[in-house]
């Protein structure tokens, strides 16, 4: 087995009173806080120094991985590496091409006869708080509200982010609006700044979005639009982010044109649903987990009274008043039931779906995506 480590000049003091000085102390150190952890993988929020000098840094590890990223590359000729790694390798490709994002402080990944085992990344932070999401989705608490002439300098920018991407030949599936970060600097422009580059790799086949091909390019823009629902986006908006985008000449008017209305049409104003004004966007719940479940942390307690703090304890269950109808699906279960006690009842409705038949399925995965069920389906 072997252990490779990089660690940055400017940062090794800092890391060394830490004590964040060696491969496995940066692999497996309890410090800071868990930001996410799951299948083998945590992120840690960790202050390293105190003060005007505290800097705070992102610590991405994975403690084990698969044939996807173990074998399969080799066997295309392409080289093997753990997701923090290609992530490290993702983050200098990026600022090669001029696109702002994060630093890359130290990395390391161990190998068993060359086979990537484990690894991790430890990034800085970005330099502003604020995602796209934060700005212009719907239900987000926002910053503060921008004045019409402010949001289209906001679209323009990330637009303008999107042609980066695109003249660099680099595809990014997760262009989405929480991955981009955006700030004015001194000169009151907007500075998007992007995090989470873990796959981004170079287009097969590179093609300019002027070409009108929904390459892998192509479809980047829609993926950014997708993840601002609801945003209630102006003509003026999507006009400047296709301007932006296709860094067009004064000839291209009428197929920017199309463009707009095209996204007007899927994401404008009158495309999204009439919300009230304390709506709150369900990617804002403070969701934490437990096991296998997601769960609002402020239900926490009235799940475990009623008896329903496991995923097999809510599988099991028969509390409740069962709500069937005819015509739902055998596989289907909708209860009603009273959870609390004294002046902290509540009532919530649980719905089970127990093995949907393969017909369900491959309409799930058609319509959905292949790892998510029949629930987080509805759910989502």
């Amino acid at each position: 087995m072997s252990n490779l480590l990089t660690i940055e000049a400017g940062y090794r003091e800092i890391l060394a009173v830490a004590g964040l000085d060696s491969f496995d102390a940066l692999m497996h150190a309890e410090v800071g806080e868990i930001v996410t952890q799951r299948n083998g993988r945590e992120t840690r929020r960790v202050v390293l120094g105190d003060g005007e000098n505290a800097t705070t840094v992102y610590i991405k590890r994975c403690f084990s991985i698969g044939p996807k990223h173990a074998i399969w590359p080799r066997l295309r000729m392409r080289p093997c590496h753990t997701p923090p790694i290609k992530e490290a390798k993702a983050i200098a490709m990026c600022k090669a091409a001029g696109i702002p994002t994060v630093d890359v402080i130290a990395s390391g990944e161990s190998r068993v006869l060359g086979i990537p085992r484990s690894g991790f990344v430890v990034m800085s932070a970005a330099p502003m708080e604020w995602t796209l999401n934060d700005w212009l989705t719907i239900g987000y608490a926002r910053p503060r509200e921008l004045a019409p002439e402010e949001r289209v300098g906001l679209m323009r920018a990330v637009g303008a982010l999107v042609a980066k991407f695109e003249n660099a030949g680099i595809y990014w599936p997760d262009m989405k609006a929480k991955h981009i970060h955006a700030t004015k600097d001194s000169e009151g422009e907007w500075r998007p700044y992007v995090i989470d580059l873990e796959r981004v790799r170079v287009a097969n086949s590179p093609s300019k979005l002027r070409d009108l091909a929904f390459s892998n390019l192509g479809r980047a823009p829609w993926t950014i639009f997708s993840s601002l629902i609801p945003a209630a986006l102006s003509h003026e908006e999507i006009l400047a982010f296709w301007v932006a985008a296709f860094e067009a000449p004064a000839d291209w008017a009428k197929q920017i044109d199309t463009w707009t209305r095209l996204t007007i049409s899927r994401f404008g104003d009158d495309s999204n649903p009439q919300l009230h004004a304390a709506f709150e966007h369900p990617n804002r719940l403070p969701m934490t987990k437990s096991g296998v479940m997601r769960i609002d942390p402020r239900y926490i307690g009235l799940l475990r009274e009623a008896g329903l703090s496991t995923y097999a304890d809510v599988m099991a269950s028969r509390a409740g008043a069962s709500m069937g109808k005819p015509g739902l699906a055998s596989y289907r279960e909708r209860i009603r039931l009273r959870i609390g006690d004294g002046d902290n009842v509540e009532t919530v409705y649980l719905k089970r779906f127990g093995r949907p038949p393969l017909r369900e399925q491959f309409r799930r995965m058609w319509e959905f995506k292949f790892r998510r069920g029949s629930a987080e389906r509805e759910m989502h």
